[in-house]
């Protein structure tokens, strides 16, 4: 009944004895125990109050093989990373010169003196919505942009009035620009 092993023992128990129950011990002394009633048996002193928890160790989560399983992870996409990039087809547009637009782009500059000029060259306001109507015509729908560049000191009314024009002559896409003074 009494199990002699150095491997078997707790810390602070003797060497050379160790208990495998209470009932053991009671036999072993010569002590009878009073008999638990029914509906306490199978329970510990520990759990028979339920808001008790036993003074055990916390449960805990050792973190450091996340760890090591993350930064592997890390490692082996930083190397794939640059074998992916080198893969997909790049397409970098053609290098045109700043300040140059081309023959397709209508740009419509407006002056302090509420002036116009159609690609540079001047224009008058009720020659406007013919020669854009004009300009319109013979290009695509999805090429039918015009720009109109005006400086900050004209009235926001003015160019609201050019935008309707240009839309009325059948312009799909308006671009803003401001004029440095």
């Amino acid at each position: 009944m009494i199990e002699t092993s150095e491997k078997s023992l707790r810390p602070g128990a003797r060497k050379g004895c160790r208990l495998r129950s209470i009932k053991e011990l009671s036999r072993t002394v010569g002590v009878k125990l009073p008999e638990r009633p029914p509906e306490e048996r199978g329970t510990t002193l520990a759990s028979t109050h339920p808001h008790e928890h036993p003074a055990s160790a916390s449960p805990t989560i050792n973190v450091t093989p996340l760890i090591d399983v993350l930064l592997v992870l890390l490692i082996i996409f930083m190397v794939i990373q640059p074998q992916k990039e080198a893969k997909l087809p790049v397409r970098a547009p053609a290098a045109d010169l700043p300040g140059v637009a081309s023959a397709e782009t209508l740009m419509l500059t407006v002056t302090s003196e509420f002036q116009l000029a159609l690609n540079s060259k001047p224009l008058e306001l009720a020659a406007l919505l013919p020669t854009l109507s004009e300009l319109m015509e013979q290009r695509p729908f999805d090429t039918r942009t015009l720009f109109i560049k005006a400086p900050p000191m004209v009235q926001y009314g003015s160019v609201v009035l050019l935008v309707d024009l240009a839309k009325g002559a059948g312009v799909v896409t308006v671009g803003l620009s401001a004029d440095e003074p």
